[in-house]
C-alpha cells in the first residue's frame, strides 16, 4: 500500500493506493470520513481516501509518507467503525534501494530492452526490464521498487513488458528530479562503495549500510513545489516502456471531493 498526503493542494486527505487500476472505470462509496475507491466491473478495492485524517492521527509531509503501525491501527479502527470489513496493511520497508545488475540478457521481443537480474540485498534479487543504454552487468544504481512514489507523482507497481515480468525501475537522474540532471537517457551509475538500501526523504537521498550507519549519497533532491495530484505527467524517454507505472489522477478525481483543490 502507498500512503500519500498533500494538504496544500488536496486538503486534509490521506490517499491510500492499494493496487494499479490499469485505467479501468472506477466508482466509490463514502461513509463518514472514509471513501473506498473500487473497480466498477467487480467492486475490487484500488484505493482509500480518509478525510480529516489529522483528526485521527498526527500527519505531516508532502507526497509519499510513512505511517507507524499504531497510526495504521487507528485508521483501521475508523474503517471498522464506518462498516468497512477490509483493513489497511503497513509496509515500512524501503522502496528506494541500491541495486547491482548481476545478469543481463537481451529481451527476445525487443531491439533495445534488456532483462536484468538486480540484486537489492544480500538475499534478494529482482527482475527488471530496462531500456537504459548504459545498463551493464556489475553496474550499481538506484532502484525504485513496487510501492515507491516518484518525485513526479508516478507510482511503481509490478508490471510486464512484452511478456517479461518487471518488479521495479532502475532510475535516471531526471526521474529522481536531481538538480542539473543530464538531459539524456541512462540510469544513475554508483561506484562500488554504494551500500544496499536508501531512504528518500523529500529533500535528500541517504544510504543505509547493513550496520544502519547513514551516509549521504546524493544531495538536494528537489521536490516539484507545483506538483498537484490531478496532473498527469508525460512519460519521458527513460520510462515510456515500463508498464508498471501508474498515475493517481483518476483515483483522486473519482472521490468527487468537492473540497479538494485540483
Amino acid at each position: 500500500m502507498i500512503f500519500t498526503y498533500n494538504k496544500e493542494h488536496v486538503g486534509d486527505v490521506l490517499m491510500v493506493i492499494v493496487k494499479d487500476s490499469k485505467g479501468a472505470k472506477l466508482d466509490y462509496e463514502r461513509k463518514g470520513k472514509v471513501s473506498r475507491v473500487f473497480l466498477e466491473k467487480n467492486g475490487e478495492t484500488v484505493a482509500w481516501n480518509i478525510f480529516e485524517v489529522s483528526s485521527l492521527i498526527a500527519i505531516d509531509g508532502v507526497g509519499q509518507i510513512t505511517l507507524t503501525d499504531e497510526d495504521v491501527a487507528k485508521l483501521n479502527a475508523e474503517l471498522t467503525k464506518e462498516g468497512f470489513s477490509e483493513q489497511l496493511e503497513n509496509d515500512p520497508s524501503p522502496k528506494f534501494v541500491v541495486g547491482q545488475i548481476k545478469e543481463m540478457v537481451a529481451h527476445p521481443d525487443s531491439d533495445h530492452l534488456n532483462i536484468c537480474q538486480v540484486q537489492i540485498s544480500d538475499d534478494k534479487t529482482v527482475q527488471i526490464v530496462a531500456g537504459a543504454p548504459n545498463a551493464a552487468v556489475g553496474l550499481k544504481t538506484i532502484v525504485a521498487l513496487p510501492g515507491a512514489m516518484m518525485p513526479n507523482g508516478s507510482l511503481i507497481f509490478p508490471g510486464a513488458l512484452r511478456g517479461e515480468k518487471s518488479f521495479g525501475m532502475m532510475c535516471s537522474p531526471r526521474e529522481l528530479a536531481l538538480p542539473n540532471a543530464p538531459q539524456k537517457r541512462g540510469i544513475i551509475e554508483l561506484d562500488d562503495t554504494a551500500v544496499s538500501e536508501i531512504m528518500v526523504p523529500r529533500k535528500d537521498i541517504y544510504a543505509v549500510d547493513m550496520n544502519l550507519s547513514i551516509s549521504k549519497v546524493v544531495e538536494d533532491i528537489t521536490e516539484d513545489e507545483d506538483f498537484r495530484y490531478s496532473r498527469l505527467p508525460a512519460y519521458d524517454e527513460d520510462i515510456d516502456d515500463i508498464k508498471g507505472i501508474v498515475y493517481i489522477k483518476d483515483i483522486l478525481l473519482s472521490t468527487k471531493n468537492k473540497n479538494a483543490k485540483i
